[in-house]
């Protein structure tokens, strides 16, 4: 991929705080210790829930020129569903 097809892309102010990935980081690391597997990608995406919606989606929505409260509200639906099937796969005997 050259220069000329990149300039193309959108760009986006992809930032996320500091302390967020440490805390996210060290939550990880300590679930994979205790080989909390399940846990670990419940953690996973409640952490990309909230950087998705909380951090980028104001950027992403600015930059396509959608509306913000329906985006907002399906995304919020949308991933408090994947949150529920989440839960439920986790206390779900295998």
């Amino acid at each position: 991929m050259d220069a000329a097809n990149l300039s193309q892309f959108p760009y986006f102010n992809l930032v996320i705080p500091a302390w967020q990935m440490g805390m996210y980081v060290g939550i990880i690391s300590l679930c994979m210790l205790v080989h909390a597997d399940k846990l670990s990608l419940i953690v996973t995406y409640l952490f990309t829930l909230y950087w998705g919606y909380f951090v980028i989606w104001g950027d992403v929505l600015q930059s396509i020129g959608g509306s913000s409260p329906v985006s907002g509200t399906w995304f919020l639906i949308l991933g408090t569903v994947h949150v529920i099937l989440t839960l439920i796969t986790f206390f779900r005997e295998p």
